[in-house]
């Protein structure tokens, strides 16, 4: 008699935690912005400004490059879409005038040397990146993403990670750049 109290007890007690508990499993909607909004939300305010040391140890500062056109490059080392806009960037920094990247990666420091000996990179790299890529720069943006800064320090365009992982081309953004006639005058 008393296992079966016991067993009727038990059955008891499971059922109430399982009834208490789906009574809180409701289905919220997408609290999160859609991704073009975001983009919208960014676009024509000013850079948020973040220093921290890169990879060489080298204190980097957002304000530091006014007057100069900047790319905010956030990636991940062990993506191909990452990698394949590297040595675009570096072309880019070669070829431009007044034009520099400042990147931010997910990655450690060391992780990072090393993945540089294999793979040039011509810009400064922040590495343990993870909080200011899914924080104040759009977690949900994805990666690869880049925000186009021009020399008053405001956000022109942003690329989320869906736009450069379908092929965008790098080198005709920065023309469009020029044509909009970043210096602001």
């Amino acid at each position: 008699m008393r296992q079966i109290q016991f067993t009727l007890l038990f059955i008891a007690l499971v059922n109430a935690t399982l009834i208490g508990q789906n009574h809180f499993l409701v289905e919220l909607e997408n609290r999160s912005p859609d991704v073009a909004t975001m983009v919208r939300s960014y676009e024509g305010t000013a850079a948020i400004p973040i220093m921290a040391n890169d990879i060489d140890g080298k204190e980097q500062y957002i304000g530091n490059y006014k007057g100069e056109n900047l790319i905010l490059f956030f990636w991940k080392k062990d993506s191909p879409d990452c990698t394949r806009l590297i040595p675009i960037l570096n072309d880019l920094i070669k070829t431009e005038d007044n034009f520099n990247v400042l990147s931010f990666s997910t990655s450690m420091k060391e992780d990072l040397l090393a993945y540089r000996e294999a793979n040039p990179i011509g810009f400064s790299v922040i590495p343990n990146s993870e909080i200011l890529s899914e924080g104040p720069y759009g977690g949900d943006l994805g990666y690869p993403k880049i925000f186009f800064v021009d020399k008053k320090g405001i956000i022109k365009w942003v690329f989320p990670a869906n736009e450069l992982n379908n092929g965008i081309d790098i080198k005709n953004i920065l023309m469009i750049l020029h044509q909009q006639n970043l210096d602001g005058k």
